[in-house]
């Protein structure tokens, strides 16, 4: 079977997909725009509206509006762009994570294993632990890099990079900390 149509026509969608999502999502979010975003969200949430979602339109609009943002949906695409791209950043992150545990798993199995009155039961659960962690990381890692390449081509580098460095504040405005708390 002939499968370069079939790819070809794969491709041409994807890259349609992703110049309607850049187009639809606007431009890179600079830091300027995640603190009023920030902001913005900080505001809804005090509405009793995270997002922008089921509370007055009317409201939400002002709290745009007064936040910088052009419209309230004008945030909503903003807040769109910054939810692909803090998933880029959380997987990044979980894969670092990942690397470090394994590593810090591997130097304390490997420690074990060069004692010389180590029992041959106990030498051969270490190195079945061993392969479990190089397995188990393998496979958490490559699970981690689908969803940072899948997501990673609707997200310009500018925004990943400006999200990665208010990664914290934006996850604590979302879990609903007043903006306040996390300045200090």
């Amino acid at each position: 079977m002939n499968l370069r149509k079939p790819i070809f026509l794969f491709i041409l969608l994807c890259l349609a997909a992703f110049t309607l999502c850049s187009k639809l999502l606007g431009g890179a979010i600079d830091d300027a725009t995640i603190e009023k975003y920030i902001r913005a969200a900080d505001g809804m949430r005090a509405a009793g509206a995270p997002g922008g979602q089921g509370g007055d339109d009317a409201q939400m609009e002002k709290i745009a509006r007064e936040a910088g943002f052009e419209s309230l949906a004008q945030f909503q695409q903003t807040n769109a762009k910054i939810a692909l791209a803090f998933s880029v950043v959380k997987a990044r992150s979980f894969i670092k994570e990942l690397e470090q545990k394994k590593q810090e798993g591997l130097a304390e199995i490997q420690q074990q294993l060069a004692r010389n009155d180590l029992p041959a039961e106990t030498r051969q659960q270490l190195e079945n632990s061993r392969q479990t962690i190089e397995r188990e990381f393998e496979s958490n890692k490559a699970t981690a890099e689908a969803v940072v390449k899948a997501t990673g081509m609707f997200v310009d580098d500018e925004t990943s990079a400006s999200v990665e460095r208010h990664a914290q504040r934006l996850e604590q405005a979302l879990a609903g900390q007043d903006l306040e708390q996390f300045q200090r």
